[in-house]
């Protein structure tokens, strides 16, 4: 083989298929990380709609970056180090990066998840602050992939290296900016796709009845309704168990308890049940709630 030839073998004619996709995330990031700190620095209180949106963006960021894009950047530092051994001080700060990066993102899904259970409570300088440092790392990390490794990895891997990582970034699919968008990032992304101002938000109002979210209500209402009756179902098989019971020990033991005794006996029964039942109604009916909010809060519908 030619050296020219041999050239052409290890390096490919433009910039391989993975890499521009990493680069592509790296733009939608860049989008999400520019929301957080739109939101971080706003001049406003944060609300409860603010929560839900940054838990959501925060989530995705774990769900997906964290668990695909940077382990395929991983791969790829890996395989650039064996050709380039030079370019590892750079690759293990990026590698630091990533570990540092996946511990904040668990650390600030904690704080909005405090904030969105207990709104009173939530501390807002924390958060924003928070959210401002996330970003800052998030954006200098990024830019040093793009300027530092990068272009580095085009001139310095071999195709069989390109296939390599490409196997592995090919077999997840991205769930918010992926050809089919997950259930759980669906409203963040209508939340991308039609972002809306404090002008427009009776068009926001609007488009909370849209069909797919309806749908969404519909099945959150169903499983709260379906809760419901299967709790007052088992309450009613309690009580004609316990009816039962009672009566069956009356039977067998006349002396154990009197007749006259068996309505207190099982008037107590019967209000430690029903309170039991209500405190597991009430639950179900915060949940309900809560999962609602959650549709609602994702959109700007609240901000």
């Amino acid at each position: 083989m030619s050296g020219s030839a041999a050239r052409r073998d290890k390096r490919p004619d433009r910039a391989p298929e993975v890499l521009r996709c990493l680069f592509e995330e790296h733009r939608h990031l860049s989008a999400l990380v520019r929301v957080l700190e739109e939101k971080a620095g706003q001049a406003r209180a944060l609300d409860l709609g603010d929560y839900y949106l940054l838990h959501d963006i925060v989530g995705y960021l774990h769900d997906y970056p964290d668990q695909v894009h940077h382990p395929t950047e991983n791969l790829l530092f890996e395989k650039l180090v064996r050709r380039v051994p030079a370019a590892r001080a750079r690759v293990d700060r990026l590698l630091r990066d990533h570990e540092a990066v996946a511990a904040e993102t668990l650390e600030l899904l904690q704080l909005l998840d405090e904030a969105i259970q207990d709104l009173d409570s939530a501390s807002e300088p924390d958060i924003r602050q928070a959210c401002k440092r996330f970003a800052r790392h998030q954006s200098d990390h990024m830019r040093r992939e793009n300027r530092d490794v990068f272009p580095l990895a085009i001139d310095a891997l071999a195709r069989s290296d390109w296939r390599s990582i490409e196997r592995h970034f090919a077999a997840v699919e991205d769930p918010l900016f992926g050809r089919v968008v997950g259930k759980e990032h669906r409203l963040l992304y209508e939340y991308l796709a039609n972002p809306v101002d404090k002008a427009s938000e009776q068009l926001a109002f609007a488009g909370l009845l849209s069909q797919e979210r309806l749908v969404m209500m519909a099945d959150v209402l169903g499983q709260g309704v379906t809760s419901w009756w299967s709790r007052l179902g088992a309450l009613g098989g309690e009580l004609s168990a316990e009816a039962r019971s009672e009566l069956d020990a009356l039977r067998s033991d006349p002396g154990v308890i009197s007749a006259a005794g068996l309505p207190v006996r099982y008037g107590q029964f019967l209000g430690k049940a029903l309170i039991g039942c209500s405190a597991d109604l009430l639950g179900i009916c915060t949940g309900a709630a809560r999962e609602t909010l959650a549709l609602y809060g994702s959109r700007r519908f609240f901000g």
